[in-house]
This record gives structure tokens, C-alpha cells and sequence, in this order.
């Protein structure tokens, strides 16, 4: 069995309640439609900007496949391809030709040029053989005549290999080459920059496709957000209610806890106070009780004298008997038994002692008859109005009583009423308690003579008695 919590512990899970309620929203039908039809909105938008897009990515996919239909029907390139590779070839041709009988560079004017170095390496050789020339600028010329006389071996080369006809058909094949390959170079970039179209419009419809594949995504995550609306709701919903229930019952619990240890606070002064008036009670029992003792006693010591009173004047009258009999046998004085009455005679014959009765619990049964009347005073009035009346729920109204009542009904054992509900029943306890005290047996003392028979007196003269039995009351 689990052990009960305190109410520490019970606050302390109360504000952990509290605190995660208020982290929350109450979930709400309206904003559950709300979003909904926001989601529903977006969902529609969504799915017409995907139709769009895919009617862009088809529209691009046709003008892609009609760009290359177009360059796949382009024959004037694969023409200036064809006539660019065919001069290439003659020129290559030539050429290989002209590297067979000559491998030197082509010379302008030959002769004209021949002559013009076999001057300048006389011109030289005169400097360095003649001049007047540093050592530094003849070690130049000596240089350059060596050149030069490199270059007309060139040129006397050339000459004799008699190479300008292939020369001029080099140039010309070179001419053919490069007309056919700038044609062809003009093609090729307008089929580059159509190529370059293509591309772009692929570029742009994997871009657009990429577009659609995440609109698909955000779509799905609608969808899905869609569907999980009702049971996101009844969840939030569920965990609110259960907060809420828990929260209910832990305040529940804690105004339990408080009140509980409220009325054990209560009851606890409640028992001092109810200790208290009883240790009140009986120390006022207590000197009741001490009262009636000693009034006991002196009602003791009143007793005793009486029946040292009745005593004597039983063995008084007693006496008086025997010495009346005395005399009667020894004959007396004369004269003394003269003519009396019958009356007279009658009256010695039996005497009797009559009985001594004490009444003890009269100041009881005064005290019962007066508690019995202040009852009757604290009753509530009776509705001596006729008609019939809406009944209301009365209130238990409580009777307080002095300390001085309170005595009252200890001396005579009655527990005091606390409510006015119990006055009827106090009162019958007090009836109760008069009846138990008339029938409570008394203490009686009988004072009995000895009943003699006398004879009838002959004389006319009754004994002298000196005292007879009377009743006392106290």
C-alpha cells in the first residue's frame, strides 16, 4: 500500500500541474476549423503552383526537344565542317610537300635580297679589315658577318631549290583553309550559343522540377498536418482535460488536508476545553458533593439528638408505666383510683409511639423542579399562525448556561443540554431523576413503645404520663 503524501509534497505536485497547464493552450473547436480551412487554402494553393510548374517543366522538355531537332537539321554546319576539313587537308598536303624539297622559310625577291647581304658582309669585312674600329665592335662585325653569310646560304638555298611556285600554292591552300574555317567557326558559335540556349532551358527546367519536388514535400507535409489535426486536438485535448482533473483533485486533496488538520486542531482545544469544564465539573461536583456531605451531617447529628429525645421519653413513659403499675398492685393512695370515665381508660390501655419520618432529597427534587422549568423557558416558540408554510431547514442552535446552572445539573447528575433539540430529553431526565428520588427508600426511624396490656383501671384517675411520641418533620 502506497503511503499517503503530505501536504508539502501534495502543494509541490499542484505547482508542478500548474506550471505545465500554463506552458499550454486550452485546445479550441473554432481555431481547430481555423486551421483547417487555413490548411485546406494552402493545400489548394499548393497544388495549383505544382500544375503550373509542371506545365513549365513540359513546355521547357518541348522547346528542348524542338532546339535540338532544329541543330540535328543544321546541314550548312556539317557543310563548312566538311569543306574547313577538306582545305586542312590540302594545305597539309602541300605543305608536307614543301618540307620534302625545302625546309627553310620562304624569301621575298630572292636576288634582290642576295645581293643586298653580299654588300653589307663586304661592308663588314672592310670594317674589321681597314676601319678604325675597337676591339669590341670588331668582334660584332665578325658576328654579324657570320649571320649574314648564314642568310645568303638561305637564300642561295632557296634559289636553287626553285621552291616559289609551291611557296605560292602554300599561301594559297592557306587562304582556301582559313576562308572555309571562319565559315565554320561562324556556324559552330551560332550552334554553340543555340547548344547554350538548350542548356539554359535544361538548367531551368531541373530547376523547376527541383521547385516541384519540394511544393511536392511542403504538399505531403499539409496533408499530413491535415490528418493528424483531430488527433493532435483530442490528444492536447485529453492532457488539458487531464491536468485540469488532476489539478481539481490534488486542490481537493490539499483543502481535505487543511480542513482535516483544521478540525483535528479543533477537536484537540475542543477536548482541552471539554477536559477543562470537566475537571470544572468535578471540581464543582467535587464541593456539591462536600456540601451535601456536611449538610448530611448535621441532618446526622439533628437525627441523633431526636432519637436521643425519643429515647428518653420512651424510657420516661416507660418508667411512668411501671411505677403506675406499681402502685395499682400495692394498692396506692386511697382514693387515688376514683369513678373516671371509660374514656380516660381507654386512653392508657394503648399507648403508641408514632413514626419519625425524615424527607432527605427535597432540595434535589427543588433543584430538578427548578432546572425543569428553566428548560421550559429556553424552548422555542411554537408557529401559532394557521396556512401552510414552506418548510426550511433548521439550524442546530446551541444553549449556553452559567457557571452556577452548570452546578445545578451536577448536584443533580443530569448532563446539561448543548443543543435545543435535547431540552425535551433533559427535561424527562429531570422527571426521571424526581421519580428516582420519591422512590429512593428514606431512612425511618420508628420510635415504638412496648404495648402492655394493662387491666382496665378501676380508679377514675389516669396514670401519670410524663411524655408521649410526636412526629417531627425536618
Amino acid at each position: 500500500m502506497a503511503a499517503t503524501k503530505t501536504l508539502k509534497e501534495f502543494e509541490k505536485e499542484l505547482k508542478s500541474k500548474k506550471s505545465k497547464k500554463k506552458g499550454l493552450k486550452k485546445p479550441s473547436k473554432d481555431a481547430l476549423k481555423q486551421r483547417r480551412a487555413s490548411i485546406r487554402s494552402e493545400i489548394t494553393s499548393l497544388q495549383g503552383e505544382i500544375s503550373r510548374t509542371a506545365w513549365e517543366i513540359s513546355d521547357l522538355t518541348n522547346q528542348i526537344n524542338a532546339a535540338w531537332d532544329l541543330m540535328r537539321g543544321d546541314k550548312d554546319y556539317e557543310s563548312a565542317r566538311d569543306n574547313w576539313t577538306q582545305a586542312k587537308s590540302q594545305f597539309d598536303e602541300v605543305r608536307t610537300a614543301l618540307n620534302d624539297v625545302y625546309s627553310g622559310r620562304e624569301f621575298r625577291d630572292p636576288a634582290k635580297l642576295k645581293a643586298d647581304i653580299e654588300q653589307q658582309i663586304r661592308e663588314a669585312e672592310y670594317m674589321v679589315n681597314f676601319g678604325s674600329i675597337s676591339r669590341t665592335e670588331e668582334n660584332q662585325k665578325n658576328r654579324d658577318i657570320y649571320k649574314l653569310r648564314g642568310e645568303l646560304e638561305d637564300i642561295e638555298k632557296y634559289i636553287n631549290s626553285n621552291v616559289s611556285v609551291q611557296f605560292q600554292e602554300l599561301k594559297d591552300r592557306r587562304a582556301g583553309k582559313n576562308e572555309h574555317y571562319e565559315e565554320f567557326e561562324r556556324l559552330r558559335k551560332g550552334r554553340d550559343n543555340h547548344k547554350a540556349g538548350i542548356d539554359e532551358m535544361k538548367s531551368s527546367r531541373k530547376s523547376k522540377q527541383d521547385a516541384k519536388e519540394e511544393l511536392n514535400k511542403d504538399l505531403s507535409k499539409l496533408i499530413n498536418q491535415r490528418n493528424n489535426l483531430e488527433p493532435e486536438f483530442s490528444s492536447k485535448l485529453a492532457t488539458w482535460n487531464a491536468l485540469t482533473k488532476d489539478i481539481s483533485s490534488l486542490e481537493s486533496e490539499i483543502t481535505y488536508s487543511k480542513n482535516q488538520a483544521e478540525m483535528n486542531q479543533k477537536a484537540k482545544a475542543e477536548d482541552a476545553k471539554v477536559a477543562k469544564k470537566k475537571q470544572r465539573e468535578d471540581e464543582e461536583k467535587s464541593s456539591v458533593q462536600q456540601e451535601r456531605d456536611e449538610r448530611q451531617k448535621v441532618v446526622d447529628q439533628q437525627r441523633d439528638e431526636r432519637m436521643v429525645k425519643i429515647a428518653a421519653r420512651r424510657a420516661a413513659a416507660v418508667a411512668a408505666h411501671q411505677k403506675a403499675q406499681r402502685e395499682k398492685t400495692s394498692g396506692g393512695r386511697p382514693g387515688q383510683w376514683g369513678n373516671t370515665s371509660v374514656k380516660k381508660a381507654a386512653a392508657v390501655q394503648n399507648e403508641t409511639v408514632e413514626e419519625v419520618t425524615i424527607e432527605w432529597f427535597a432540595e434535589e427534587k427543588g433543584v430538578c423542579a427548578q432546572l425543569i422549568a428553566l428548560c421550559e423557558d429556553l424552548k422555542p416558540a411554537e408557529n401559532q399562525s394557521g396556512g401552510k408554510k414552506k418548510k426550511r431547514r433548521r439550524r442546530k442552535k446551541k444553549i449556553t448556561f452559567t457557571a452556577y446552572q452548570f452546578g445545578l445539573f451536577g448536584r443533580v447528575g443530569v448532563n446539561p443540554p448543548k443543543l435545543q433539540s435535547s431540552l425535551t430529553e433533559t427535561i424527562d431526565s429531570l422527571n426521571a431523576k424526581i421519580v428516582e428520588y420519591d422512590n429512593t427508600p428514606e431512612e425511618v426511624e420508628e420510635a415504638q413503645a412496648p404495648v402492655t396490656q394493662a387491666p382496665v383501671p378501676e380508679t377514675e384517675e389516669e396514670p401519670q404520663v410524663c411524655a408521649t411520641a410526636e412526629s417531627t418533620e425536618l
